[in-house]
């Protein structure tokens, strides 16, 4: 009876082994499959920082743009308020 159970014991220990040999090629697999993602989650990462910062970046220079343009506008109102008008004729093609 003993003698019987060798062969069963053999061919469990071989699917054992093709279990094994099987799974460590799947997991190859799915390690693979894991660091490709990676690399491009890593690679979208860098890129979006980097959009970001452009994006500061133009809202810093627009941010300064609108001060300047407001300062512009302050000096010309107070210009504009300390000029003396005199009595012209600005449309003359109403005069007629």
């Amino acid at each position: 009876m003993p003698i019987q159970l060798v062969p069963i014991a053999i061919g469990a220990g071989v699917l054992s082994l093709g279990a094994v040999v099987h799974s460590g090629l799947k997991r190859k697999k799915w390690q693979r499959i894991h660091n490709e993602a990676l690399s491009r989650a890593q690679k979208t990462s860098e890129d979006t920082k980097r959009s970001l910062n452009r994006l500061n970046n133009k809202a810093e220079d627009l941010g300064r743009l609108c001060v300047d343009e407001l300062d512009t506008l302050r000096r010309a109102a107070e210009f504009l308020e300390n000029a003396r008008v005199k009595d012209r004729d600005l449309r003359p093609e109403l005069a007629e």
